[in-house]
């Protein structure tokens, strides 16, 4: 059995493909295979994976039409061979030790999952963000690509039919499971903030109501969990998805919506221990959203971004 298995869903990347490939063909760790799965992409991410495909013999190619990043996933465990996987978006990058260390450490110390920091890059800026809350592991940034997992616990848990989230509904169920975590306090991943990606589009897009899918998904999942739900939702709904639904007109029935579930399930959510130990700045955006103060957040983050 392989080590590890990269896993790298590709739609419409051949802008950075080359860069992502070239990080993880020259990964320390050998014993690796490479499984790439295009998504219908229509412009030339296919070229840029052939060849590199023709150099390396350890990258597996599959060409399928496109059914959308959750369902891309799944077909990709479905052909991995090792006993780890890795996830790798294909416009990120990675250290060539990425999974030579994580993997060391999971057989060590016996681990199902091992969590590593990673660099967050922006246009003029990089911040290295930690990969795990250790007060709250369920708290921990619910992204895929700074995991490595055993493969048996995503074969255990399939990608909801979602376009956004899908990464946190999967991380979640398997956290609650108590399973055996380890962490390596080093930057091994590059996550570049990209302008155009779906979360940071210019424009309304439909996709962004997934994400009331998946918190109807994680009430199920957290039911234990109260406080951390609570959290979850004032994190990645009621200021993440208001801010970026109250720039647009499509948006303004989900701003409704969210305003209804905040004041219905989560009218306390000022006493949440967590939000009550972000900075004052992030909890004033909060109470203004939460008091349909659209216009004021609209002006702090206009007057943020002109002092930057």
């Amino acid at each position: 059995m392989t080590k590890v298995s990269v896993l790298i869903p590709v739609y419409n990347a051949s802008k950075y493909l080359k860069d992502t490939l070239n990080s993880v063909v020259k990964q320390s760790l050998k014993d690796i295979e490479i499984v790439i799965a295009n998504d219908g992409s229509t412009d030339d991410s296919e070229e840029v994976i052939r060849k590199f495909k023709k150099k390396y013999k350890n990258i597996k190619y599959f060409y399928k039409k496109n059914t959308g990043v959750a369902d891309t996933r799944n077909f990709l465990i479905e052909h991995a061979n090792g006993e780890y996987i890795a996830f790798l978006d294909s416009d990120d990058t990675i250290d060539r030790k990425m999974y030579e260390e994580m993997y060391n450490l999971a057989i060590d110390k016996k681990a199902d999952m091992v969590i590593c920091d990673f660099n967050e890059i922006h246009d003029l800026f990089t911040v290295v963000k930690k990969g795990i809350n250790e007060e709250s592991k369920i708290l921990s940034p619910p992204a895929l690509w700074n995991k490595l997992v055993k493969k048996e616990f995503y074969l255990n848990n399939r990608f909801p039919d979602v376009t956004i989230g899908e990464d946190m509904t999967v991380i979640l169920r398997m956290m609650v499971k108590k399973i055996k975590i380890e962490y390596i306090n080093k930057p091994f991943y590059n996550y570049y903030k990209r302008p155009n990606s779906l979360m940071n589009k210019a424009k309304y897009s439909k996709y962004w109501e997934d994400i009331f899918v998946v918190f109807d998904l994680l009430n199920d999942v957290l039911s234990k969990y109260p406080e951390e739900l609570e959290f979850l939702f004032i994190q990645h709904v009621l200021r993440d998805s208001s801010i970026k639904f109250m720039y647009y007109e499509e948006g303004l029935d989900d701003l409704k919506r969210i305003n209804i579930i905040a004041h219905d399930k989560y009218s306390h959510f000022c006493k949440n221990k967590y939000y009550k130990r972000k900075k004052f700045r992030y909890r004033f955006v909060c109470f203004l959203i939460y008091h349909k103060m659209y216009f004021a957040v609209k002006l702090i983050r206009k007057i943020m971004n002109s002092d930057r």
